[in-house]
């Protein structure tokens, strides 16, 4: 069923992982998280995922911008088509945080930090780490590889989730089973396939 988190699944923890939102101690300033390092959702502007990488590779964090390829029509020659690479999820990218976190909300580029009470959402350990795979697994298989390979970007055309991007993880018979940005944090979901558009023309 749509939503539903099969137990043992790649992104389950994602979808479970306790995010502590008590303030912190006195002592410790407020935008510390004292937990170790972990991946958080940054909201770019509109149109300025790369810009928002950038600006934060320079300010000593690491980020993951998942891409995919698309056909767009020249901009000149509407006959011609090309490819370029677009954001999986436009207007959001992902950073690693190991300390504070207010220069990641005032770097040029972003708009927000997803937030879990007064701190960063936090993704569970392995979660980016997934859709990392799934990219360089897209990479791998090139162009011949089948419509819903693993690593495939698509889009859900119809459901609840209708318009949401997201990438295959798995397909089993009629179900695919998806990796979807929701409400901060990437959730794994199942819908038939016959839900999925490409991403290819978007």
């Amino acid at each position: 069923m749509l939503g539903s988190i099969p137990a043992g699944s790649m992104l389950d923890a994602v979808a479970h992982a306790p995010v502590d939102t008590a303030d912190p101690a006195p002592f410790q300033a407020r935008n510390v998280q004292p937990c170790g390092r972990y991946w958080a959702v940054a909201q770019t502007h509109p149109q300025a995922e790369r810009w928002a990488a950038q600006s934060l590779a320079q300010r000593g964090y690491s980020t993951f911008l998942p891409l995919v390829r698309v056909t767009r029509r020249d901009r000149v020659l509407h006959s011609l088509t090309r490819l370029v690479e677009v954001p999986l999820f436009p207007g959001y990218l992902f950073v690693t945080i190991d300390g504070p976190w207010s220069p990641i909300r005032y770097a040029p580029g972003v708009a927000a930090l997803l937030m879990v009470g007064c701190r960063p959402g936090r993704l569970a350990d392995g979660a980016v780490a997934a859709l990392q795979g799934a990219q360089a697994q897209r990479a791998a298989a090139g162009p011949a590889a089948p419509q819903w390979a693993p690593g495939a970007p698509c889009r859900l055309a119809t459901g609840p989730f209708s318009g949401q991007p997201a990438v295959v993880l798995a397909t089993h018979r009629d179900t695919a089973t998806l990796a979807v940005l929701l409400f901060g944090a990437l959730r794994e979901v199942q819908a038939p396939v016959a839900w999925l558009v490409r991403r290819d023309d978007a």
